[in-house]
C-alpha cells in the first residue's frame, strides 16, 4: 500500500494527484491512497479539497478507504497532531516514510529521502510493502512525460458568468500574457519578487512581442495597481486585472491563466506552474525569483 500527502490549495493537490497518476499507469496493480486528514481539521485554509468539486475527479481518499469507525479514531487523532504514518505505525503496520528533505519531526520509524525537486523514479520502486511519501513533486518531467493523460483528466468546466467570459475571449483575441504577481505567504517568508525583476521581465516580453496584452493575476491587485509603473505592469497597450474569482473561484485565475500565450510568475508559485502546466497555447514561461532549495 503507498499513501500519498493530500494537503495545500488546489496547485499542490494537482501535483500530488499527477504523480500518483504517474506511477499508477506505470505500476498498475498497486494500490494508492490520499491521506486528506488536512481537510478534516478546523482550520483548513484556501478552499478545502478541490480536485472533486473542480474537475470531477473520483480519487481514493483515506476518508472514503478506511472504516468510519477507524476514520473518525484518526481524525481524532490527527486534530492532536498526530501524523498519520505514526498512527499506522502505532496500530502494527509496518509504514516507511518518504520525504524529500529528513528531518520531519512528527514520525518515529524508517525513513527514506530524495534530492527535493529532482525527478527521479527511485522514488517509486522503493522496496517496501508500505510507503508514505510526504512531498509536494515541483519537478515539471512528472507532468510533462503524461502530459497528453493529465490535459484529459484536468480539465476546467466551461466558463458560465459573464465576466469571466469576457476575460476568456480577451485572453483568447490577443497576445495574452498572464502576469502572476503573489503576495501575502510569499511577502512574509521572504519569497516574493522584487518590483525590478518584473519590469525588466515585462520590458523583455515587449521587446519580442509588442503586441502583447498584460492580464495580472494576483492576491493583492490594489497593491499591483499602486506598483504598476515600478512593475512595467503599464508598458503594455492594454493591461487588464483579472478580478472577482474569490471565495471559491479561485480556480478561475488559474483557468484563464491557463488560456494565456504566455507566463510571467514566480518560480515558487505552485499556482502559477500548473496554470503553465495546463496551457495548451503556450508560447514561451518566465520565472522569476528563488528557486526551489
Amino acid at each position: 500500500m503507498n499513501i500519498q500527502l493530500m494537503s495545500g490549495g488546489l496547485a499542490n493537490q494537482i501535483r500530488q494527484y499527477v504523480f500518483v497518476r504517474y506511477v499508477e499507469r506505470r505500476n498498475p496493480e498497486q494500490i494508492w491512497i490520499f491521506d486528506d486528514t488536512y481537510f478534516f481539521q478546523d482550520d483548513v485554509p484556501h478552499n478545502g479539497y478541490e480536485l472533486e468539486s473542480v474537475f470531477g475527479l473520483q480519487v481514493n481518499l483515506a476518508s472514503r478507504y478506511f472504516p468510519k469507525d477507524v476514520w473518525d479514531g484518526i481524525v481524532r487523532l490527527s486534530k492532536q497532531g498526530a501524523f498519520l504514518p505514526q498512527i499506522l505505525l502505532n496500530a502494527g503496520l509496518p509504514v516507511v516514510l518518504e520525504e524529500s528533505t529528513t528531518g520531519h519531526g512528527f514520525f518515529h520509524g524508517e525513513t527514506v529521502s530524495h534530492i527535493p525537486g529532482e525527478y527521479t523514479s527511485e522514488v517509486w520502486t522503493y522496496p517496501y510493502s508500505n510507503m508514505y511519501y510526504f512531498d509536494y513533486w515541483i519537478e515539471d518531467d512528472w507532468f510533462h512525460q503524461d502530459r497528453e493523460e493529465n490535459l484529459k483528466e484536468l480539465c476546467f468546466p466551461a466558463l458560465t458568468d459573464a465576466p469571466n467570459l469576457r476575460y476568456a475571449s480577451w485572453i483568447e483575441e490577443s497576445m495574452s500574457v498572464g502576469i502572476h504577481i503573489r503576495r501575502g505567504g510569499f511577502v512574509d517568508n521572504g519569497w516574493a519578487v522584487s518590483e525590478q525583476e518584473y519590469l525588466c521581465a515585462c520590458q523583455k516580453t515587449l521587446a519580442r512581442f509588442p503586441e502583447a496584452h498584460f492580464f495580472v493575476f494576483s492576491d493583492e491587485l490594489d497593491w499591483c495597481k499602486a506598483h504598476a509603473e515600478e512593475m512595467g505592469l503599464n508598458l503594455a497597450d492594454r493591461t487588464i486585472y483579472v478580478e472577482g474569482n474569490d471565495q471559491g473561484k479561485n480556480y478561475i485565475d488559474m483557468q484563464l491563466m491557463s488560456m494565456c500565450r504566455g507566463i510571467i510568475r514566480p518560480d515558487q508559485s505552485s499556482f502559477s506552474q500548473v496554470a503553465a502546466w495546463l496551457d495548451c497555447n503556450l508560447k514561451f514561461e518566465t520565472k522569476l525569483g528563488k528557486i526551489y532549495t
